[in-house]
């Protein structure tokens, strides 16, 4: 755009050139007007960054200050590139007018040369395939989130309360479990509740279990999790063999695994099976196998899990409350009565277990923001480059569009001519910026265990898009000299 600009001033860089105006002189003033472009742009930018850190925080998942952002490394850093920013856009203006020459500079409409022009489509397509790869990144991101948060668990997130035991209300709900149990379910806002050494979404801890009299290599790694009554109810997860935990029954260790715990043991129905906590050494009996459910991150495939009940648990961490979906503060007000009554007034420190689970992909989601805002911005600038390049294009070609009138070309016949080579240009980067994009979208989705296949609209539309958009900001460009009357493109100036 710089450039742009300086080859309209051709006729005044010629005249002060005739009157003794020196090549340096010339080029520092480029490079004058360039730093000083740039100062105004940083001076704004830091203004911007300032107001709106807050929103950037909130869409980053960020806890960035303004005494961090403005830091004196950060200030070095802007002020560099505000520099090499100046010497970029001002050297190429500078150089066209340390080459022409007086007579040259003082024709009536300097044309660019083929260099000038390829410098100048290749900016541009940069930035079209720079907004090309965001979209298809934010699509791609969109998609696989979207599949994140719909996919079935295993097990219903909803409505679950998980309340942190600490100080008098550990030993009421771990070591009274029973007493308190029943004490919660009198209130109708609650379903169900139990007691759990881990929430879904934490790293469950690595144990080993074997069937009892079988050798040790045998045994199978798996992840293991203590909980208390109800837990399969409160969570609502599937049992597919075998029987949930009963207190009356279970007076001694007991197990249930999923399905891939089944799998990898040595036997064909484990249901009524011995088997040993290598860890701990003691013995259980495994009563069931549950559905396998995800609860761990969709980045990792369902691993091996044995729920361990036992009658005096003493590792648990956490209450799991499942509420009724009408009152929800009705339902958290009933809790913190039961807790105040016994478990002398305990503030209640809770969150939703739906939430943790968000928190799961938090990175992601703040990719996903951020790649979104960018790609419009990145489409805006790219449009702006577009305008001006398109309106310097179709003055150079005043008259040429003034002579194909009169010869009879229409208005799309013009249109065409004028917009062929920016559909050029947006085909060519497209090129380049879908196989591109495919690599480094199909690298990301191998983080996940499961994932959406990365479909070829997801590839294809963005560079549809933002061929329509860059139409449409040319269309304004070139409507206007198709339109005007060739008696004003053709006269003499």
């Amino acid at each position: 755009l710089f450039t742009t600009q300086a080859l309209k001033r051709m006729k005044e860089i010629g005249v002060r050139k005739a009157i003794g105006a020196q090549k340096g002189q010339l080029a520092g003033q480029f490079f004058g007007e360039a730093s000083f472009m740039v100062a105004i742009a940083a001076g704004i930018a830091l203004l911007q960054a300032y107001l709106f850190l807050p929103l950037y925080n909130q869409v980053a998942a960020l806890q960035l200050t303004a005494h961090e952002l403005f830091s004196l490394k950060n200030m070095l850093m802007l002020t560099g590139l505000g520099l090499i920013t100046s010497l970029l856009s001002g050297a190429h203006p500078a150089w066209i007018v340390i080459r022409s020459g007086v007579v040259a500079s003082l024709r009536s409409k300097p044309v660019p040369t083929r260099r000038f022009v390829s410098l100048r489509e290749g900016l541009i397509g940069f930035q079209f395939m720079i907004s090309i790869l965001l979209l298809i990144g934010t699509l791609a991101i969109d998609r696989q989130m979207n599949f994140v948060y719909e996919k079935d668990l295993g097990f219903d997130q909803n409505q679950l309360v998980a309340i942190k035991l600490y100080g008098p209300l550990w030993p009421q709900a771990v070591e009274h479990q029973e007493t308190f149990l029943k004490e919660l379910l009198r209130n109708p806002e609650i379903r169900n509740a139990t007691v759990v050494s881990k929430l879904v979404g934490e790293r469950f801890g690595y144990e080993s279990i074997k069937l009892k009299d079988s050798p040790d290599d045998e045994g199978l790694t798996n992840r293991i999790v203590q909980v208390g009554d109800g837990f399969l109810e409160t969570m609502n997860i599937q049992l597919l063999r075998g029987r949930d935990f009963r207190r009356s029954a279970d007076t001694a260790a007991t197990f249930l695994i999923n399905e891939a715990a089944a799998k990898q043991l040595p036997v064909e129905d484990p249901i009524g099976q011995m088997a040993t906590n290598l860890a701990n050494q003691y013995d259980g009996q495994i009563i069931g196998v549950v559905e396998d459910f995800h609860f761990a991150s969709l980045r990792d495939e369902v691993e091996p899990l044995v729920i361990e009940y036992r009658p005096t648990l003493y590792s648990a961490d956490y209450l799991l409350v499942k509420i009724t979906s009408r009152e929800v503060q009705e339902a958290l007000t009933a809790i913190q009565a039961t807790v105040n009554r016994l478990a002398d007034d305990t503030p209640l420190v809770y969150h939703f277990l739906d939430d943790q689970l968000q928190r799961l992909y938090q990175s992601e989601n703040s990719l996903y923001q951020i790649f979104r805002f960018f790609a419009a911005l990145s489409i805006l600038i790219a449009c702006l480059g577009l305008f001006a390049m398109t309106a310097y294009a179709v003055e150079i070609r005043r008259k040429e569009i003034g002579i194909r009138k009169v010869l009879g070309a229409s208005v799309h016949q013009l249109l065409v001519v004028l917009s062929k080579e920016y559909v050029q240009l947006i085909l060519i980067v497209s090129v380049i910026a879908i196989p591109l994009a495919n690599y480094f979208i199909t690298e990301w989705l191998q983080t996940f265990a499961y994932r959406v296949p990365l479909e070829s609209w997801i590839l294809t539309a963005p560079g549809l898009l933002v061929l329509i958009v860059a139409l449409l900001s040319v269309s304004t460009q070139t409507l206007r000299a198709a339109t005007r009357n060739p008696v004003e493109s053709l006269r003499d100036e």
